[in-house]
């Protein structure tokens, strides 16, 4: 029986970037061209045309905004998870803000689905060893899946604490109960390890990289999951003037190959939302921290 992998998207806008000083007030977001409801339609057919569904990490702030979008995604039978309201770096929040910051998005999500959101992914990937705390939140406010996990330091977050650096599923303890936490998965090209299924990795990179990994970890009886932004298949993707060079380079390129190794992808292996590849993968020996 083929291996069942995770299909995810981070629901947010190609504004949305971390980094760059001319994005970071929320309250100018309003003035830039916004693209999420198209780009997502043609993510949303993609999808369907392969019989897929996925989960959508939905930012709060396009809750509040594009509320019809969320109900669209949720009533065509996608799972739903919670991205936070503004796309602030955790390991740059108190545990207060971070709350705040979880249970606003929490609201206006819930408010369109009519159900309890169990699923959390992080900005940019942005718990470390500084705020590990995050997990006692969730678990206290329902939440029983993370997806935030990024091995080794990256543009504005990932872990090197060996505790949680991991790219297999494992369970978190909290004293308010377990978190299962599905990391992103890397592998080891010339010496150099990449997380080669998900954003401007997938974009960038040729295919066989990419079919490599899933296979070799499929193989050995692990799912891996895929992350895409809405942006990522938008050829007229907009790029801020202030973005430093490496980063400007990253949100343009492979932009025009980024359907077609989706449809490959999803000709080539079995994609579900992490919900269910969890209750598929519970049979298997999760490490517990």
């Amino acid at each position: 029986m083929p291996i069942k992998n995770a299909f995810t998207v981070d629901l947010e806008e190609w504004f949305h970037i971390s980094g760059v000083p001319s994005l970071q007030d929320i309250k100018r977001w309003d003035d830039f061209e916004s693209r999420i409801e198209d780009n997502t339609h043609r993510l949303l057919k993609i999808l369907d045309d392969h019989d897929v569904k996925a989960t959508f990490f939905v930012l709060g702030w396009i809750a509040e905004k594009y509320p019809g979008l969320v109900k669209q995604i949720h009533d065509a039978g996608h799972e739903i998870g919670n991205h936070g309201y503004r796309h602030k770096l955790i390991n740059r929040m108190t545990k207060d803000e971070f709350k705040k910051d979880l249970l606003r998005s929490e609201e206006l999500i819930e408010n369109i689905i009519k159900q309890k959101i169990i699923l959390h992914r992080a900005p940019t990937f942005s718990i470390d060893s500084s705020c590990v705390w995050v997990f006692d939140i969730l678990a206290k406010n329902g939440y029983k899946i993370d997806s935030s996990i990024f091995k080794g330091k990256r543009d504005c977050g990932g872990t090197k604490d060996q505790r949680f650096a991991k790219d297999h599923i494992f369970t978190v303890e909290t004293e308010y109960g377990e978190v299962t936490e599905f990391p992103l998965k890397k592998e080891k090209f010339m010496g150099i390890e990449l997380p080669v299924t998900g954003g401007g990795y997938l974009r960038t990179l040729p295919r066989f990289i990419i079919d490599h990994t899933i296979k070799k970890a499929n193989n050995k009886g692990y799912p891996i999951y895929l992350y895409i932004h809405p942006s990522d298949i938008d050829v007229n993707r907009p790029v801020p003037k202030d973005i430093r060079i490496t980063k400007r380079i990253r949100a343009k390129i492979g932009l025009k190959s980024t359907e077609r190794k989706l449809n490959y992808i999803l000709d080539n292996y079995e994609f579900s939302p992490i919900g269910d590849v969890i209750d598929e993968t519970k049979i298997m020996d999760h490490e517990t921290i």
